[in-house]
């Protein structure tokens, strides 16, 4: 890859301002947002809700731009759905909670 999508000092300025003034983000966010100096980023805008929360949005459209394409595309969920006739026995995994259970090193964040 040749270049990096660069965050602009505007947005990043914008979005610690956001974190400083108490945006509404939930103390649970506490430790998954900081700041970084990775050449590679993405502009953060906060949206404020109907409820008055704030919504973090991130424009990733310059970071794909850098992205390899993905070669294995997911199958068609009809396909998905044929191969599951006669099944008696489902699991689930939740991959919603287990996204923050990966380890990242120190100097890759």
């Amino acid at each position: 890859m040749h270049g990096s999508p660069r965050l602009t000092q505007g947005s990043l300025m914008a979005a610690m301002v956001c974190l400083e003034k108490g945006s509404g983000l939930r103390s649970g966010a506490e430790g998954f947002i900081r700041l970084s100096f990775s050449p590679w980023g993405a502009p953060v805008l906060f949206v404020k809700k109907k409820d008055g929360s704030f919504r973090m949005c991130i424009d990733y459209r310059e970071l794909n731009k850098f992205t390899i394409k993905n070669r294995y595309p997911l199958p068609r969920i009809d396909d998905l759905f044929d191969q599951l006739q006669g099944a008696q026995y489902f699991s689930m995994i939740d991959l919603r909670s287990g996204f923050h259970q990966l380890r990242i090193q120190e100097e890759d964040m």
